[in-house]
């Protein structure tokens, strides 16, 4: 089967995902964090150790960037959230009770697109679960865990 970067996953719950890959980012997609110069940063998601795994893209990385074992490792396919999210504060490893599950752990864990200020003025994107005790955040090939965060909620209703 042919990679179609357009296509789309179905919206579901309320968020809709384009597949892409090398650092392209599909046309209408909503930045949600910036680096420290303002570059923006869009969240992603790629499937990796048998889980899909939430994270960063810009085009400049080529890849998506995804918080794993100390490491920011970069994985050529991915999909970008594409619309715009509803974020609640948390600290701690705290999940809000309605925190969007992006993705899961090869155990089935549920994993959680989490946004924090690292090293300075930016607001990078990583992943939360509960039994991290904070928000997991690649920024500069490496995997920061902070403490306190934002973590993508469900989208209010559409009517």
């Amino acid at each position: 089967m042919a990679f179609d970067p357009n296509r789309s996953t179905p919206p579901t719950d309320g968020y809709r995902w384009a597949r892409a890959s090398g650092g392209h980012i599909p046309p209408g997609a909503v930045p949600h964090g910036y680096e420290q110069d303002g570059t923006p940063l869009w969240v992603c998601r790629a499937h990796m150790y048998g889980g899909l795994h939430p994270g960063k893209v810009r085009p400049a990385l080529g890849m998506a960037g995804i918080a794993w074992d100390g490491e920011e490792l970069g994985v050529p396919d991915y999909e970008v959230l594409m619309d715009r999210g509803v974020w609640g504060i948390a600290h701690g490893g705290e999940v809000p009770a309605d925190a969007y599950q992006v993705g899961w752990e090869s155990s089935g864990e549920p994993l959680y697109t989490a946004r924090a200020a690292v090293d300075g003025s930016n607001l990078q994107l990583g992943k939360l679960r509960r039994e991290f005790g904070a928000a997991n955040i690649g920024y500069g090939d490496s995997e920061h865990k902070i403490h306190a965060y934002e973590v993508l909620l469900h989208p209010a209703p559409r009517y």
